[in-house]
């Protein structure tokens, strides 16, 4: 009974911690550039240098403070005026999450704010507190928003490389399990998910498998059921398939018509599109192989870490977790993944 007291009181002391150094910071009190040693500030505050870190690590998630680990300092990134620009675009997450569920409250800080300002152009309003009590007295506005606040960068058989170190690496390990389920975390429009569905069909195993493909934003989950693109990003797709160097043309899983290509049914037959988010909903049992490719870059650390454990607990043992180029597994994680490709950042999972 003593452990779960002692984590609620230094997540007590964190939270106080928290709101008293950005308090500090919104206010000016604490301008751009101060240093204070770590112990310094635990004693202004009144309180022991645990509690105290935790609130570090979440404002410099934030880019508010940062960390001199050589002076054992903690520096003021930004200014007051700054910092105010900032937690609006929080108030704004904090909204949405209230009012309809969607928790974008973990992801980098400063990539929002750079997606509220497109949302913020976009709808002609002055700033974000307006466009706060717009989405808040208007839920009809809410959908558009969304969509400018989410990632929807996504290509078929982007990076390959990836695909190619796939197919003769992953897929023979694959071949040995008499049923195959495969999860997309993040597929946006569904580029990525019909990419592995191609792969599957290529490879024989397509029959034996279900894709599930996942996305919180349902406008974009509804165009990857339709499975249409522009004959402009199918170009593009034809182009990435050649390179990592397809079964096929891929012109055979598409038909065109008006400058748009629609993939053909059978190849949409064993992929499942549903409204799932990372960072809040269940976890899935017994997947073999989970996609999420360019979607860390625009989580917190903390929020990386906690999504890891939600995959770790959704693979089955051997399974493989499957990142962008520019992600890595945090060493620190504890986590009981291997390396199984490093150079594509395919993970193994040993649990």
């Amino acid at each position: 009974m003593t452990s779960p007291q002692v984590t609620n009181v230094f997540s007590s002391k964190s939270d106080v911690a928290y709101h008293e150094l950005r308090r500090l910071i919104l206010t000016g009190a604490l301008p751009a550039g101060s240093r204070l040693a770590q112990y310094e500030l635990a004693e202004n505050l009144g309180m022991s240098i645990t509690p105290l870190r935790e609130a570090i690590r979440k404002l410099s998630s934030e880019n508010l403070v940062d960390l001199d680990t050589h002076r054992n300092v903690y520096v003021a990134r930004i200014g007051a005026t700054e910092a105010r620009k900032l937690f609006e675009v929080r108030l704004l997450l904090e909204a949405i999450h209230a009012r309809y569920g969607f928790d974008l409250r973990d992801y980098s800080l400063s990539s929002m704010r750079r997606r509220a300002r497109a949302a913020l152009a976009r709808s002609g309003l002055r700033h974000l507190g307006e466009l706060q009590h717009h989405i808040l007295c208007d839920p009809s506005s809410f959908p558009q928003v969304l969509d400018d606040l989410t990632v929807r960068v996504t290509e078929m058989f982007r990076d390959p490389s990836f695909y190619r170190l796939f197919c003769q690496r992953v897929l023979p390990i694959l071949r040995t399990y008499p049923l195959l389920k495969l999860w997309h975390g993040g597929c946006s429009s569904g580029e990525e998910a019909y990419a592995s569905a191609i792969l599957l069909e290529e490879a024989g195993l397509y029959d034996r498998a279900q894709i599930y493909a996942t996305d919180l934003n349902p406008a974009v989950l509804e165009q990857a059921r339709q499975g249409v693109y522009s004959a402009e990003r199918f170009a593009v797709f034809a182009e990435n398939y050649a390179r990592y160097g397809g079964g096929s043309a891929l012109s055979v899983y598409g038909t065109m018509a008006y400058d748009q290509v629609a993939l053909r049914d059978a190849l949409k037959r064993n992929i499942l599109f549903f409204q799932h988010d990372l960072v809040s909903d269940h976890v899935f049992g017994e997947m073999n192989v989970i996609f999420c490719r360019n979607v860390f870059i625009y989580f917190t650390p903390q929020l990386r870490e906690r999504v890891l454990r939600k995959f770790a607990q959704s693979l089955c043992p051997g399974g493989f977790l499957c990142l962008g180029g520019g992600e890595r597994l945090p060493a620190a994680s504890g986590l009981p993944f291997s390396e199984f490709a490093r150079e594509e950042r395919i993970y193994r999972y040993e649990g």
